[in-house]
């Protein structure tokens, strides 16, 4: 080997081309949204820190968040990606990792569009921007529970009859594990221009409401259905959820508003108001059919539906034995009582949240773990800070 070859495999020159060779795929990592990523990494988006953006703030109740978005939906958007760009980012990279993840592609997501109520794609247009995330991606989470299996989840209603305080309590306990579970879903208090404010238990990046209660007191929770029947097109029943919040005052305009659209799959969606009345509708891709429940009580899990429709399925999942005992008894019950109920259902379920609804006094407990107590939010207060809007 000639003289002028050895010289660059001394130590000191290996040293240094090593070191050039991993300073280029630093550059590459960097340049390519690395550190973005790294940020993601080391800096935990579970808890936004406390601020404000136009049209949007994030403030702490109890040490959790309360994101308070508003305008129309461009700038709701906007305000949304720049407030949680980070926890977006990791929600949507979880979904991507999550066991139950969606199989859609771009023309499945393309049929889905063409279903979004007015203003849904500007909204999403301009939460990409703010945040960083593919429009690709953000549109796949935003699918995710029209293409997965249901999650577990279940829903208890008491009319004021069955309270101690002739108080109606709605309950609602889901699993996100469909979604990741980093960092988990947070409490959204939404007033869009000209429609009804909201607040709704969403994961980061989602648009669309699983669960929530308006300024007029009208509760709907969706509990999801098997998937033997589903459609590769219509609208997501979160945004025909969202629409009856953010249009209906009572269940009779909601239940309209759900009878004019097409859901992509089965589920049942349980309304309480104000006043204590109770329905449920029944949903699936071909047809929607409604009851109202005079029983006082009313179960609904992600297997059966009881004391609402004839031919309740008897294959019923972990924790619904609770449910029916309850409806069959003569027992009273107030929000506690309620939420020791709820801890019986899933009860060995991770990302497992529970919501407990009361819209005559507007108020919500809110839960995010199996161990964690409830934190009451005065939504009635938050709404009349704020204006209702309609």
């Amino acid at each position: 080997m000639p003289p002028s070859a050895k010289k660059w495999l001394r130590p000191r020159y290996f040293i240094g081309f090593t070191a050039l060779f991993h300073l280029i795929l630093l550059a590459g990592f960097l340049l390519s949204g690395g550190c973005d990523r790294l940020w993601d990494y080391f800096a935990p988006a579970s808890i936004p820190e406390e601020r404000s953006v136009q049209n949007g703030d994030v403030k702490h109740l109890d040490g959790r968040p309360l994101v308070t978005l508003y305008g129309d939906t461009p700038a709701m958007g906007r305000a949304y990606g720049r407030l949680l760009a980070a926890s977006i980012r990791k929600q949507v990279d979880a979904f991507r990792d999550a066991p139950a993840k969606s199989d859609g592609n771009a023309a499945v997501a393309e049929n889905f569009e063409k279903g979004f109520p007015p203003g849904i794609r500007e909204e999403l247009q301009a939460l990409v921007k703010a945040s960083g995330v593919s429009y690709a991606d953000l549109l796949r989470f935003n699918l995710g529970m029209e293409s997965g299996p249901p999650a577990p989840s279940a829903a208890f209603a008491v009319d004021e009859r069955r309270t101690t305080d002739r108080n109606p309590i709605l309950g609602w306990k889901r699993s996100f594990a469909d979604f990741g579970n980093r960092p988990g879903p947070m409490l959204f208090h939404m007033r869009r221009i000209g429609k009804i404010a909201y607040m709704a238990l969403s994961p980061p990046g989602f648009v669309g409401v699983l669960a929530g209660m308006n300024a007029h007191g009208l509760a709907i929770a969706i509990t999801p259905g098997r998937l033997e029947k589903r459609l590769d097109g219509g609208t997501p029943l979160p945004l025909i959820v969202r629409e009856m919040l953010e249009n209906a005052k009572t269940i009779e305009a909601a239940m309209h508003m759900l009878g004019e659209r097409q859901a992509p799959r089965t589920a049942s969606v349980t309304f309480m108001d104000r006043r204590g009345r109770t329905a449920v509708a029944e949903v699936s891709p071909f047809m929607t059919r409604f009851r109202y429940v005079d029983r006082q009580t009313l179960a609904v899990t992600d297997r059966f539906v009881t004391r609402g429709f004839e031919d309740p399925d008897p294959a019923q999942g972990r924790g619904a034995d609770a449910l029916e005992k309850a409806v069959a008894s003569k027992r009273l019950f107030d929000a506690d009582a309620l939420k020791k109920l709820l801890k019986t259902v899933l009860p060995d379920r991770r990302a497992v949240r529970s919501l407990v609804f009361e819209p005559a006094t507007l108020r919500l407990h809110m839960s995010e773990s199996p161990d964690e107590p409830y934190r009451l939010v005065d939504a009635g207060e938050r709404f009349r800070a704020f204006g209702r809007s309609r």
